[in-house]
Parts: structure tokens; C-alpha cells; sequence
């Protein structure tokens, strides 16, 4: 019944194209890739929910799964459009909570990053004109003992 239901659950998912997920497992670990799946289309609704997004599909993306990496990390490709994650082994939080991370990236685009940026250094400009280093009558840094 439990592999019944995730297969309908599956076929329902079928027609959402934008989070499509390929898994690259060469040492065939353990993994459920109907389970990968509804993380990925899950995710997107939740971060989609939480963020005021209309359309799911805005938040949807294709995503690659790597299993057997050295080590757990994500990463994007703004210019190619890619998106992968990379376990050591197959963890549902681990998956999910990369897939929330990228999720929530990809709805900053470039040119509010951007712009973020230039608030964030104009506050900080704002705040402090001047690197406290370049202050008059500020010590010198001293040498560590280590160099040589």
C-alpha cells in the first residue's frame, strides 16, 4: 500500500517539469527516489508559501543529486542554470534542507543581490567612513612570532 501511494503521489508529480530530479548514485547507495522527489516538489511548495510566491513554479527548479561525495555541500551555477546537491549518503533532512537553501538563493535574482549589496556598503559607509585601521594614532599591526 506504502509503494502504492508514492506512486500516485509520483504520477501527480509528473506533469511539474521544473523540478525534475536526476540522481547520480555510481556506488548504488541506498535511496528512495520517489522520496528525493517530494522533498524537491514539497520544498518548492513550502518555500513558495513562505514567501508570498504565486506561482510554485517560479520556485522549481531542476536539480541534480550526487551520492557517494566526499562531502555533504550544494551547489549553483548562475550562468548555466544548474543546481546540484552532494551527499555521502542518502539523508532526507540533509537533502531537504538544501533544497530549501537553493530555493530560497534562487528567488533573489542577480539584480536585487545587487542592490542589496550597494544598501548594505552604503549603511556600513554611513556608519563607519572610515576602516578603523586608517584611524590616526592606530598601532601597527605587530608581526606574529611564527614568521620568518
Amino acid at each position: 500500500m506504502k509503494h502504492l501511494t508514492l506512486l500516485c503521489l509520483m504520477f501527480l508529480l509528473a506533469p511539474s517539469v521544473h523540478a525534475q530530479l536526476r540522481i547520480d548514485n555510481p556506488r548504488h547507495l541506498d535511496v528512495s527516489g520517489g522520496r528525493a522527489q517530494l522533498i524537491l516538489h514539497s520544498a518548492a511548495q513550502v518555500v513558495a508559501e513562505e514567501f508570498h510566491v504565486q506561482d510554485v513554479h517560479d520556485v522549481e527548479f531542476p536539480l541534480t543529486l550526487v551520492l557517494g561525495s566526499p562531502d555533504d555541500y550544494y551547489e549553483e551555477n548562475e550562468h548555466t542554470k544548474t543546481y546540484s546537491v552532494y551527499l555521502r549518503t542518502w539523508d532526507e533532512d540533509k537533502f531537504a534542507v538544501s533544497v530549501v537553501r537553493l530555493s530560497v538563493h534562487r528567488l533573489i535574482t542577480k539584480e536585487r543581490r545587487d542592490k542589496m549589496l550597494a544598501r548594505i556598503m552604503n549603511r556600513v559607509n554611513r556608519l563607519s567612513p572610515v576602516d578603523v585601521s586608517q584611524l590616526p594614532g592606530k598601532p601597527e599591526p605587530q608581526a606574529s612570532n611564527n614568521a620568518r
